[in-house]
């Protein structure tokens, strides 16, 4: 299995669950982190294996990465771009292709000594992102076509216009030669549509989160809640000039996450009417930290407007607690977030007219707001629920390796 960090760090706290699922159907699982910052690990079940492989490449790679210029992978990414896609073959999209045809070159490597004469076993290979981790597992199963591998596709994996260079690059050999785990609806349809392929194989496998038992009654006060890193797609900013135009409600924030616009959002805070608005920047938690504070202090509204997404964990774990998510309508958000359950919001929404909607939703009866929380958590049981979704999702992995 290739992570980003996981185990490592705090990022990708949504695989603490799949992983336990996944621990109970294999004999063993074996994590490669690829982009680690920190080796402070979190726990795992004990049949978890887990180590650092850095895909980074040192200067000497990257000069030898030039060389893959000739090669037919090369050649027939840079046909398929411009005849499929439609894409001009700038410099900064040819230096993609280039870098990640050689991340996954060492994956490929790397793979082969470390499976060495175990290829006849059972193994399942699994990207949880579809990035030059699978990309390498493309061209090792290529190599190696009795070997099954799988890849989850999110959405900055998924959607060209999520990348600075509206361009994923090997698109067409990972769906050759991987089995696409889409998280959503909109995600299989965009494969089908703007990555033209048609894959060896197509599942919609959804993401979920476990429910954790409310504790804490209704504040006495309005309480709004958001959780992301601090960085521009996520516009956590937006959420905070918004509360400027909010001057006749009591109202508590609280954002969970840090990142490089944490002093942007400061300064924007310094607007605030502090007499009726208290703001709470949490910064980073460990998962289990947040969803205990969920429990405890029952939070009203969660908010989520970021420019792009897959389907944001952090949604499926405010319903599971039946809080009412406002979200911008990017990605697959559309499948989870709807006017029962809370409101799709416009991706150009502007900080007056959100701070309008959260306005009104606050000052909604009690009734409507009850409503609104219960479709919350019955979107969740039905759809994330992780006991349904990853049971299923690891019976599929065990099928493939048999």
């Amino acid at each position: 299995m290739f992570t980003s960090q996981f185990p490592y760090g705090m990022g990708e706290t949504f695989l603490e669950t799949e992983i336990s699922f996944l621990s109970e159907v294999f004999d063993e699982v074996q994590i490669f982190a690829t982009a680690v910052n920190t080796f402070e690990a979190r726990f795992v079940p004990e049949n978890v294996r887990f180590s650092v492989f850095s895909e980074e490449l040192s200067r000497i790679e990257k000069l030898v990465a030039l060389t893959a210029i000739f090669s037919k992978d090369y050649q027939e990414e840079k046909r398929r771009s411009k005849q499929a896609y439609g894409l001009k073959w700038t410099r900064k999209r040819r230096n993609t292709a280039l870098v990640s045809l050689a991340r996954a070159r060492k994956i490929t490597k790397m793979l082969g000594d470390f499976c060495g004469n175990n290829l006849n076993e059972q193994v399942v290979l699994y990207s949880y992102w579809c990035n030059d981790s699978a990309i390498g597992l493309g061209l090792f199963c290529r190599s190696h076509p009795s070997v099954e591998a799988v890849t989850r596709v999110h959405g900055w994996d998924l959607y060209f216009e999520a990348t600075p260079f509206n361009y994923l690059p090997f698109r067409a050999l990972i769906a050759e030669h991987l089995s696409l785990f889409p998280i959503s609806s909109k995600g299989e349809s965009y494969i089908k549509d703007r990555w033209k392929v048609d894959p060896v194989r197509i599942e919609i496998a959804r993401l979920g989160t476990k429910n954790v038992q409310k504790i804490g009654g209704r504040s006495e006060r309005n309480v709004l809640v958001s959780c992301s890193n601090l960085i521009p797609l996520k516009r956590v900013s937006l959420i905070a000039k918004a509360l400027i135009f909010l001057k006749d409600i009591q109202l508590d924030w609280y954002h969970f996450g840090d990142g490089v616009e944490r002093q942007v959002i400061e300064n924007i805070l310094k607007e605030i009417p502090s007499d009726h608005i208290q703001v709470h920047l949490m910064g980073r938690k460990k998962n289990v930290e947040i969803l205990n504070w969920y429990s405890q202090n029952n939070p009203d509204l969660f908010v989520n407007v970021s420019t792009t997404e897959g389907i944001p964990v952090s949604i499926m774990e405010a319903m599971s607690f039946g809080i009412p998510v406002f979200a911008t309508d990017v990605g697959g958000t559309s499948e989870i977030v709807n006017n029962e359950n809370g409101q799709l919001l416009q991706v150009d929404i502007s900080a007056k007219e959100l701070s309008e909607r959260i306005r009104a939703f606050f000052l909604s009866p009690n009734d409507f707001r009850e409503a609104v929380s219960v479709k919350a958590f019955e979107t969740w049981k039905s759809e994330y629920n992780a006991e349904a979704n990853y049971t299923k999702f690891a019976q599929a992995l065990i099928r493939m390796g048999k």
